[in-house]
């Protein structure tokens, strides 16, 4: 699932990736969530994943993900990697998103805002 939102944003197909995030409080509107990616305020275009360990309980999900960012073409730059985890909850039996690695996610998705 991680995975598949990751390639739709790298596709473009943002109205499919959209489809993967939960139903929960502070979740985007799809023109939110498209404007995102469309300033690509991150650089995705430069980066990697590799996923590590999953686990799984009756409803909720953490995978672990390393982001690989490349140097991008910069001079003295090449690039590092950092982890975090993607997080998702079940919604009437599927698996959905409440959180993806912040290249790929705004710190404003889903989190309470005073």
């Amino acid at each position: 699932m991680c995975i598949i939102i990751i390639l739709a944003i790298q596709d473009g197909d943002y109205e499919r990736a959209y489809d993967y995030l939960a139903d929960k409080e502070n979740k985007p509107t799809f023109d939110e969530f498209e404007e995102f990616f469309l300033f690509d305020q991150y650089g995705n275009n430069n980066t990697g994943l590799q996923i590590g360990e999953t686990i799984i309980t009756t409803n909720t999900a953490s995978v672990e993900i390393t982001v690989v960012e490349g140097s991008g073409g910069r001079i003295f730059f090449d690039g590092y990697n950092y982890v975090e985890n993607a997080r998702l909850v079940k919604e009437n039996g599927k698996w959905k998103l409440t959180q993806v690695p912040y290249s790929y996610w705004a710190w404003e998705w889903y989190e309470e805002i005073e």
